[in-house]
């Protein structure tokens, strides 16, 4: 499936950057988690917590948001 996909690339990239492998398997686990979820509600969990890191045009591409919201 997709997701499966996104975690086996997430652990050969971790690999890669020397990044937590676990961390990196459970984010794309939860990246999705947020797609059917309320356009609105996503953008302000993304303002809250990735305030310095998204631009504008971040917060207005609806298929990347859920992504950072998960």
């Amino acid at each position: 499936t997709h997701t499966l996909g996104v975690v086996e690339m997430s652990e050969k990239l971790a690999k890669i950057y020397n990044a937590d492998i676990e961390k990196c398997k459970v984010a794309a686990l939860l990246h999705d988690i947020c797609k059917e979820m309320d356009m609105k509600y996503i953008k302000n969990i993304c303002k809250n917590n990735f305030m310095n890191k998204l631009s504008e045009e971040d917060l207005e591409n609806n298929e990347i948001l859920h992504g950072f919201a998960g």
